[in-house]
């Protein structure tokens, strides 16, 4: 490193000081700024020689280039607006990395790539015509979250059409404004519109032009696109934000023929769509979806989830998930039975989330032997609600639960104190007639007996009563440090072998027991395994 400019900077300032000491008269206010222009010179040049001789300075400007793509962020969409993944990325570090040194300021200008994402946030409004200046002819990457500008967006489709090959846009516009023009480019499209209309219509996007879009996120509940999608590919669709005028959402005659000009679809998903059934709903023709490899459904009415099984034609391999929407006083079970029948179902888990000390969520979720096919409900509600009786005694006597369910064979419960009160096990079991596996994790010794007890029949013997889940075999506990939760596996094997029911393997995880305790639960049960699970350190 040189220092000799610092050093004679140095020195020029300790003669200027001694002059000043011996007599402040002969100094003047030019030779003091003279003195301070030499010593920021200095400086500059010491910092300057500091930076480029730091390990990351020392490489080549094509590797810091790479690295500055890198580093920028992802752009944040708004509450409840879903982007298939992309690599649009936000475009205000750009300032930071310019400011670090005159070498990566230089770099950063220089890279058409950095300055090819454009994103305007309800905050941030980057001059036009600089980006499209330093971002030379690369495809553009644009997102535009500010509500009501839209001039930019206006320019950018004037001049810079030819080159926008993404474009996310949440607009309360209508959307004729800002896809008024032919996009040969693009390729990837998001469009919130949150725009108000009396009645529901259909929309022309980029004047049919737009041959080379493969995916698309549309949040609209009032219009559609009436365009052909030769090459989309995945598709995500939600109405979640209702329309102000009761009549105005979409149909599902309009949803119909949009999906029908969509023949490629590989992915496909819905997020919140709950369209009023018509009449004549049930009569629209079949889409033959003959490529779709994913279909998932979420937060919509069952009677929307039936519609859309019935008139989607899909392959028999596709992975499909289910969501419904929970209405009044549903509980786990009533929505399960309340679905489409599906084939083939063979596992079910039966979970809690605690948010709140007063507000959880109960996940369900059935599997078949692939988990190909998913379907999972959940209830939000309140700690102090629990199951209404009246509707366990319809579960038990709906023939239509045990086609649905019959062949159910793994259950797999993680209590923590809140799944026993959302569902009556009970009712549940005599449902899951071939049930061989049951697995049960994060309980206590007050719940477990609770659940084993709807594994045996009534203690009432005035009354024969047929014995459930005469097929269960295994029994996997997760004990952790609770040892009398032995004590309850020991007298339920013992309770399943009086009957003539005996279990064929125990499975315990982490018993704080004795041995001789496993010798008493090894007198009704063929095989019993101990396993620990390793700590993380």
């Amino acid at each position: 490193m040189d220092l000799t400019p610092a050093r004679a900077a140095l020195r020029n300032a300790e003669g200027f000081l001694a002059r000043l000491q011996t007599d402040p008269r002969i100094t003047s206010l030019d030779a003091l700024q003279c003195v301070e222009r030499t010593l920021n010179a200095a400086i500059i040049s010491v910092r300057d020689q500091y930076n480029s001789s730091r390990p990351v300075n020392c490489l080549p400007p094509e590797i810091l280039r790479y690295i500055f793509r890198q580093v920028l962020d992802p752009v944040k969409m708004g509450d409840g607006m879903f982007m298939w993944p992309s690599a649009l990325r936000s475009t205000k570090g750009l300032q930071e990395l310019s400011f670090v040194c005159h070498l990566w300021r230089q770099i950063t200008l220089d890279d058409c790539f950095l300055w090819s994402h454009i994103h305007i946030g309800q905050l941030y409004g980057p001059t036009t015509d600089m980006f499209l200046q330093r971002s030379a002819r690369v495809p553009l990457k644009v997102c535009s979250l500010a509500q009501g500008r839209r001039p930019f967006v206006e320019t950018l489709s004037r001049v810079e059409r030819t080159r926008i090959e993404e474009l996310c846009i949440s607009s309360p516009s209508n959307p004729h404004f800002y896809t008024s023009f032919a996009a040969p480019a693009l390729r990837r499209l998001t469009l919130q519109s949150t725009v108000d209309a009396d009645v529901p219509y259909l929309v022309e996007l980029f004047r049919g032009a737009i041959p080379q879009l493969c995916a698309m996120s549309l949040h609209a509940a009032v219009w559609l696109p009436s365009n052909c999608f030769p090459r989309l590919t995945r598709l995500y669709l939600s109405s979640k934000l209702k329309p102000v005028a009761p009549h105005a959402h979409w149909t599902l005659s309009a949803l119909s023929a949009f999906l029908s000009n969509c023949p490629v679809l590989e992915a496909l998903i819905f997020g919140n769509i709950n369209p009023t059934l018509a009449a004549g709903d049930e009569a629209l023709p079949v889409v033959n979806l003959h490529r779709l490899r994913s279909l998932s459904i979420n937060s919509s009415a069952t009677a929307v989830i039936q519609w859309l099984l019935v008139h989607l034609l899909i392959p028999v391999d596709a992975s499909i998930g289910f969501r419904p929407r929970r209405e009044a006083n549903d509980t786990v079970l009533d929505i399960l039975l309340s679905l489409p029948r599906l084939k083939d179902m063979r596992t079910m888990h039966l979970r809690a989330t605690v948010f709140d000390p007063d507000k959880i969520h109960i996940i369900t979720s059935v599997s078949n032997s692939s988990s190909s096919t998913c379907l999972e409900s959940t209830i939000q509600d309140y700690t102090k609600n629990v199951q209404d009786e009246e509707s366990t005694s319809r579960v038990q006597t709906n023939p239509a639960a045990i086609g649905q369910f019959s062949g159910i064979t793994h259950l797999h419960v993680a209590d923590g104190g809140w799944v026993q009160k959302f569902v009556n096990f009970p009712a549940l079991f005599m449902i899951l007639p071939y049930l061989s596996f049951l697995e049960y994790e994060k309980g206590d010794n007050d719940l477990l007996p609770l659940l084993l007890k709807g594994l045996l029949p009534p203690d009432d013997h005035s009354v024969a009563a047929p014995i459930p889940c005469k097929s269960l075999t295994i029994l996997k506990v997760s004990m952790g440090d609770i040892s009398a939760m032995f004590e309850s596996i020991v007298e339920f094997a013992n309770n399943r072998h009086r009957i003539g029911y005996p279990l064929a393997k125990c499975i315990v995880l982490n018993p704080a027991i004795e041995l001789d305790d496993m010798r008493i639960l090894k007198q009704y049960v063929e095989t019993v395994e101990v396993r620990f699970s390793c700590p993380l350190w």
